[in-house]
């Protein structure tokens, strides 16, 4: 019960003007995987491999006096992006995953996730021919089952995005969020570093947490009560995996209080795009809440543009590396690329970390930014 407290927040930010970006729509079962392209390419740079992702994840503790009663708690996130191959009408298409994980007490639930998330994601999606919506929600049904025998109460919330081409699903287990930002224009032929523009910033997901409106009224017609914004006065994410000592009050109730069931939003992140561009490109940005409670939509893209100048040799890369890729067969990947040692967007995740930090943020910080591109034409 005390460990569960730890979701207790000093003043958050007003996110009135955030709500003020659009949202991408909520996604129906029949806008399957069948409807993507393989000729997309999401660049990533995992741990010291440096391709075109960025990430960072900081404890909860950073910047905190040292303490010597107790041992200092460990960070509960998980990060990961990696690529699959999902047969497609028999074609093999190559699928990214990109996932944030926001555990609490304990990261037992969410490392189950970040080991097992894709390989069960991709068994559901063959299960129902690519229907992302059916797929994750079955994915976290199972994981919760595969965590139950763990005797653990610990819970994580979990954001998971699938890129195919310029198409894009997000499904969400409680309060992380992600964006996509468009790049408008990237000049040819400049001398001077920095002159790709930002369009408009399009949230991924919804928060769902027990203060939200559409929550609260599922809650109570499940014969639920929300005290003081959480879940049995308890939690504040209304749906999470785990948590099992929460559930167990509550399993009397008419329907789950605390669902397992994920909400999913797809993009088209090309569609707002001149039809003479070849070539679309953007960020997507995932992270937990300790980075979005105390982080802005505005501070978001300003961090990208203070990184600017080191950020355009990478877009530049991500168009030559797409375009190489549609030259080749579709069925084979390009050579891997790499920028440089620096870790570029690894120092922007680390950027928005650290912003978080110091305007207030005490929580566990995890942030994921991947640069896509993808074909137009």
């Amino acid at each position: 019960m005390a460990v569960k407290a730890l979701f207790r927040r000093s003043a958050k930010y007003d996110r009135g003007k955030d709500e003020e970006c659009p949202r991408a729509p909520e996604c129906h079962p029949e806008r399957t995987l069948m409807a993507a392209t393989n000729t997309g390419v999401t660049l990533q740079s995992m741990n010291r491999s440096v391709h075109f992702l960025g990430q960072e994840t900081r404890p909860s503790h950073e910047g905190q006096p040292p303490r010597r009663e107790k041992p200092l708690k460990a960070n509960e996130d998980r990060i990961k992006g990696e690529c699959f191959p999902f047969n497609a009408r028999n074609q093999e298409m190559l699928l990214t995953s990109l996932t944030v994980c926001d555990g609490h007490d304990g990261g037992l639930a969410a490392q189950l996730v970040h080991e097992n998330y894709n390989p069960n994601l991709c068994q559901q999606l063959e299960r129902y021919g690519g229907d992302y919506v059916n797929a994750s929600t079955d994915t976290f049904a199972v994981l919760e089952e595969n965590l139950k025998p763990k005797n653990t109460t610990s819970g994580a919330c979990v954001l998971n995005c699938i890129v195919a081409g310029r198409h894009l699903w997000c499904s969400n287990l409680g309060d992380c969020r992600g964006c996509f930002i468009p790049i408008e224009s990237v000049p040819s032929g400049s001398n001077e570093p920095g002159q790709f523009t930002l369009g408009q910033l399009t949230w991924l997901s919804r928060d769902l947490k027990a203060s939200d409106p559409g929550e609260i009224q599922r809650i109570t017609a499940a014969g639920g009560r929300v005290v003081e914004g959480r879940v049995m006065g308890i939690l504040e994410p209304s749906r999470t995996i785990g948590d099992f000592d929460v559930k167990e009050r509550t399993k009397h109730a008419a329907a789950p209080i605390i669902s397992i069931t994920p909400e999913v939003r797809y993009m088209d992140m090309g569609q707002n795009k001149n039809t003479r561009d070849k070539v679309g490109l953007g960020f997507i940005v995932l992270a937990t809440d300790g980075v979005w409670d105390f982080t802005t939509a505005r501070d978001l893209c300003d961090a990208i543009k203070n990184h600017a100048g080191k950020i355009e040799p990478l877009v530049k890369r991500a168009v030559e590396t797409l375009s190489m890729k549609e030259k080749q067969d579709a069925n084979v990947a390009p050579p891997t690329t790499t920028i440089s040692e620096e870790g570029v967007l690894d120092a922007l995740s680390l950027d928005i970390c650290t912003t978080s930090r110091l305007k207030g943020s005490m929580d566990d910080r995890t942030c994921l930014i991947s640069l896509t591109a993808f074909p137009l034409q």
